[in-house]
């Protein structure tokens, strides 16, 4: 596919967020508009594309490709570039047609499901037929309590991944922001790359001081982040994978043909329903302070367009023990 134009460049640090509209450019790009990156850049820059790296002026402003596994080590060591340059690309009519292609497909699908037994497909642990790859986030740190340590054992025992907003060094815990966002990077592409499309991430509830502004650091919306960064890739592990969603084909759900897509619940539990979790029963979702007690999700990518949609589905728990649906919130733009 031939790069779409962007323009209004801008030079980010690499852990700030591209903001929307905005997408990291390739190496092509910058090639074809090196005049006018550089001048965004300083002198001694380098900076992250989709496929390398580029140099500011003092570097000679060349553009060097880079393999998959040499930028995702740039992520998690003292190497990684600084800076992203990144270029204004607001998709356009197409993606905005993709928009509603991909939404009037999900709520075709969504109108046959039963709330109840998608949601009790993430609540409810059974061993033998469990389909989210589980993980756990914003875990109370272990000076409340040792939480962080039980929790985290648990997870482990049932090979679980475990990705805390803590950290148990104290010099790590300062900078928690900035090591969260890698942790979630490396989490992602670990977790995408062994072809799980489902996931449960699960917030505890308390842990004292602080622990509120960690749980709305809702790890799902950090991944609209570091799928455009690294969305190329993750098409490629999805694609082509016969995964299944609730006994279902991928290609049968949500994602318009030629795409693929990665759900992920959000709850916030009591330590003690998490810890009893899988003993066959429940977890017990604590009402967020959105007022809901559980979110579904979507992301779903387009690997030719280079286009992703992300839907938000917030369910409510009623008086009777049903859930039912609230409205339905999403975004769209561009990798």
């Amino acid at each position: 596919m031939a790069a779409r134009s962007a323009s209004n460049f801008k030079k980010i640090h690499y852990m700030d967020d591209i903001p929307g509209d905005y997408r990291l450019l390739t190496g092509k790009e910058f090639l074809e508009n090196r005049s006018a990156c550089t001048r965004v850049m300083s002198d001694w820059a380098i900076c992250l594309l989709t496929d390398g790296k580029c140099d500011g002026r003092g570097y000679g402003s060349k553009f060097t490709p880079l393999s998959r596994q040499q930028r995702e080590a740039s992520s998690v060591t003292h190497e990684r570039m600084g800076e992203m340059l990144i270029g204004l690309d607001k998709g356009g009519p197409d993606l905005t047609a993709f928009h509603e292609r991909t939404m009037s497909r999900y709520r075709d699908e969504a109108a046959h499901l039963d709330e109840n037994k998608l949601i009790n497909m993430f609540l409810q642990y059974n061993p033998t037929s469990y389909k989210p790859f589980v993980l756990v986030s914003s875990c109370p740190g272990d000076w409340y309590g040792g939480v962080h340590t039980r929790v985290k054992n648990f997870c482990e025992s049932h090979k679980w991944r475990f990705a805390p907003v803590q950290f148990e060094d104290w010099q790590k815990a300062g900078d928690w922001m900035r090591l969260w966002k890698l942790q979630v990077e490396e989490f992602a592409c670990r977790v995408v790359a062994d072809g799980n499309v489902t996931m449960l991430e699960v917030k505890i509830d308390g842990g004292g001081p602080g622990s509120a502004v960690e749980r709305s650091k809702n790890m799902s919306q950090w991944w609209i982040d570091w799928i455009k960064r690294l969305g190329a890739d993750v098409f490629h592990d999805l694609n082509g994978r016969s995964q299944t969603l609730n006994g279902r084909s991928q290609t049968s759900l949500m994602a318009p043909p030629g795409c693929v897509f990665i759900q992920i619940g959000s709850v916030i539990v009591p330590e003690e329903s998490f810890t009893n979790f899988t003993s066959g029963r429940k977890l017990d979702p604590v009402k967020s302070d959105k007022g809901f007690h559980f979110e579904l999700h979507t992301m779903v990518l387009n690997g030719r367009s280079r286009f992703w949609v992300f839907i938000t589905e917030p369910f409510v728990l009623d008086a009777g023990g049903n859930w039912r649906r609230s409205e339905i919130f999403t975004s769209a733009g561009t990798y």
